[in-house]
């Protein structure tokens, strides 16, 4: 139930469609580009236009809309006059233009839920199929061949879009990847719904929705999934009610945390891997990659430096879309095929300096708004999540972040409204009342 409707099936089933796309498990089925040269590319436009019709909307009410248009317009032009030539990029219109629609046409408070219920029912048939594999291992041989097409990223080896089965295992445990092409992209997703979850609830746990997600994160052994969720620890200590239940659960949350670590030390061995220079790429590799071929990715710390260096180089525009055109892949690695894919800096080495600033400015403003919307104490929570989960993936120039990102630009004013009155009544309840001297108050 949602404002006291039902949920509409057909937009819970398109939500679990993009959310399924999102993850990327499946070949040439992706959320954020327009490419129309499948079948299956066509769906997430035709939910679209699906939110296209439910939106309503005056020509006034585009002014938001088309000030993004433009600042982008007049990016991806500036690159050119930079670069001589360049791709111009029609599926960055789209990701704004679905972004758009989909806070105008839903508001917050709606998108956010059908998100959270659409990860959170994926991620409880992840979990049949994870348990199931983890009881019976010789059902994985046995459901491999029945797999749909899959990106061959060597983190899975079957997937049927809302479950799939990986070959990661940490400490002996396969690892549960969801509905993605990789166990850490699930968790991504996953611990994000369990933020918009705590927000709803005011912090309250064990409400519907929290054990698929909590469970379907804990499965994940992610380490990104983990190190976000100390964010959603965080939120609790600061928005949890003042009970006797709630004073026990402050102090074993630290607890259980930290067992973790203890009991999976795959964690810190992960932490202390990806910061070690010595894992770093070297010339013989750089020589030998290139001569078969192989796309190099950089663990998360390389990548960090790797991204400072373009930003270094392009500080002002950035390279854009193609990798192409950065400093790392046409300077220092262009005898060899290099990704990088912490989208902490290189949105900003993407973008450039001030519009990466403004990027994140926006972010934290819309982090801020949403907080304001479900009356939470901490307006960064949100914030630090997105900026969380793209330490290890760019999500930036998804839909749905960019929907997050640019909240504070498309709120619809039914939103602004609701915020309003929220903080007005606050106010009143807060300010002491004053007593009315009669016509023969004692002076």
């Amino acid at each position: 139930m949602i404002y006291g409707k039902k949920l509409n099936p057909i937009l819970l089933v398109f939500f679990m469609v993009w959310i399924v796309a999102m993850g990327g498990a499946l070949l040439d089925f992706n959320s954020h580009a327009l490419r129309l040269n499948n079948i299956q590319s066509c769906i997430l436009p035709v939910c679209f236009l699906f939110f296209w019709v439910l939106l309503r909307f005056r020509p006034q009410d585009m002014k938001p809309y088309w000030s993004i248009v433009c600042c982008l317009l007049l990016w991806q032009v500036a690159l050119i006059v930079k670069f001589g030539s360049y791709d111009f990029l029609i599926g960055r219109f789209y990701d704004i233009t679905f972004a758009f629609v989909l806070v105008r046409a839903l508001g917050l408070r709606k998108m956010l839920y059908y998100y959270e219920v659409a990860v959170a029912k994926l991620s409880l048939l992840g979990l049949c199929l994870w348990i199931l594999v983890q009881v019976i291992p010789m059902l994985q041989k046995a459901l491999v061949g029945f797999s749909l097409p899959i990106n061959e990223t060597g983190t899975q080896v079957a997937s049927w879009g809302i479950v799939g089965i990986s070959n990661s295992e940490n400490v002996g445990i396969l690892r549960n990847l969801g509905f993605a092409w990789e166990p850490g992209r699930y968790a991504s997703f996953v611990v994000l719904a369990l933020m918009f979850h705590l927000y709803r609830t005011r912090f309250r746990l064990f409400q519907a929705n929290f054990w698929p997600l909590f469970l379907g994160l804990f499965s994940s052994l992610s380490t990104t999934g983990y190190m976000a969720f100390m964010i959603c620890i965080w939120g609790y200590y600061l928005n949890a009610r003042r009970t006797t239940a709630s004073q026990i659960l402050k102090f074993l949350l630290p607890v259980v945390f930290f067992a973790i670590f203890i009991v999976f030390p795959f964690m810190l061995e992960k932490v202390l891997e990806i910061s070690d220079t010595d894992n770093f790429i070297t010339d013989n590799k750089v020589s030998y990659y290139g001569s078969i071929g192989y796309t190099y990715i950089p663990q998360r710390i390389e990548g960090l430096f790797y991204e400072a260096l373009n930003i270094f180089n392009d500080p002002l525009l950035g390279y854009g879309d193609n990798l192409y055109y950065s400093y790392v892949q046409s300077v220092l690695f262009s005898q060899m095929s290099i990704r990088l894919s912490n989208g902490f800096l290189q949105i900003i080495a993407m973008l450039g300096i001030p519009l990466g600033l403004l990027f994140y400015w926006a972010i934290y403003r819309s982090s801020s708004c949403i907080s304001r919307m479900y009356n939470i104490k901490g307006n960064y929570l949100i914030f630090l999540v997105i900026c969380a989960v793209n330490i290890s993936y760019n999500f930036f120039f998804e839909p749905f972040f960019v929907a997050l990102a640019l909240y504070c630009v498309f709120m619809p004013q039914s939103d602004k409204a609701i915020i309003f009155n929220q903080e007005y009544e606050k106010t009143s309840r807060s300010r002491p009342s004053v007593p009315i001297q009669g016509r023969h108050a004692v002076s």
